[in-house]
């Protein structure tokens, strides 16, 4: 796993996990953007760094690396946290004209994701798939006062029902957001500078 960091010179933390199975650099645009603002920490979990070698094996084990790369780090607050969904649905990648960042050059950046994707081996790809499924949390939620906000895409809301329903019973504070014309992720990764304006915007209200 590794950690990249962006806006050093801030004080103020913000831990980003991103997506699986996507290359990190798709989030280091909008992890940029938040840096105007913020200390951001950009995690990249076992197996999605064709550098490293090494297997994802699970979202417990993602965790505890995150948190014990802090706590050598000296860093015992966080201001904010972002995470987006770690189920790899690759299905929401297309199509290709509206999921690239140039739509006349979009055949190169699928051949460019195409080949990252090809770095990951079976062993991490089923990992991804089986954690972000099974993995367990606590029957009732701990106690915080942080603020939360669930946002979701408009055009994913059928996908998402399913979990909604259930964060709104686990998480009572949780407000829901819907992002207009948007598909799951879309709006972090290619949308970057709108997503970055609503998070600093959240983030210090």
């Amino acid at each position: 796993m590794t950690i990249r960091e962006f806006g050093q010179q801030k004080e103020r933390m913000l831990l980003f996990f991103p997506e699986s199975c996507e290359p990190w650099q798709e989030f280091a645009y909008a992890a940029k953007e938040l840096a105007a603002r913020f200390h951001v920490l950009l995690v990249t979990p076992d197996g999605h760094d064709p550098e490293e070698h090494t297997d994802f094996i699970s979202v417990e084990k993602t965790v505890d690396d995150t948190v014990r790369w802090l706590k050598e780090h000296g860093i015992d607050r966080l201001e904010a946290l972002y995470g987006l969904s770690f189920g790899g649905a690759m299905e929401s990648a297309f199509p290709p004209e509206r999921f690239a960042r140039d739509p006349a050059h979009a055949k190169e950046e699928y051949e460019y994701m195409r080949k990252c994707l090809k770095t990951f081996s079976s062993k991490t790809i089923w990992n991804i798939f089986w954690s972000a499924n099974n993995y367990s949390v606590p029957k009732r939620a701990p106690a915080i006062s942080s603020k939360i906000q669930f946002w979701v895409g408009d055009e994913e809301w059928s996908d998402r029902y399913r979990d909604l329903k259930w964060y709104r019973e686990y998480l009572s504070q949780m407000e829901v957001v819907t992002i207009p014309h948007s598909m799951h992720g879309e709006y972090v990764m290619m949308r970057p500078k709108e997503f970055a304006a609503q998070a600093l915007s959240f983030f210090e209200s």
